[in-house]
């Protein structure tokens, strides 16, 4: 099973949901609502970050405000084959 994450401040879609993106379908198979200062405590690694310090760097560089008492939602996607 191959499983993408995508992070944000709001839900982007309803679990079954079907995206596709360069002609590869993906399919919303979980979201999960958490404190964004947990998202960069425990996920800064899935999302391609060397420490939670990066990825808050990066979360407010895309003009997102960071206030740790805030919530998140993380969507898993699988691909679809």
């Amino acid at each position: 099973m191959d499983m993408r994450l995508v992070i944000n401040n709001h839900r982007i879609g309803e679990i079954g949901d079907i995206i596709t993106i360069s002609n590869k379908n993906f399919k919303l198979v979980n979201i999960d609502k958490i404190l964004i200062s947990c998202a960069a405590a425990y996920y800064y690694r899935i999302f391609g970050f060397e420490s939670p310090k990066e990825f808050i760097e990066h979360w407010v560089s895309q003009r997102k405000p960071f206030v740790a008492s805030s919530h998140v939602y993380i969507h898993y996607f699988e691909i679809e084959e």
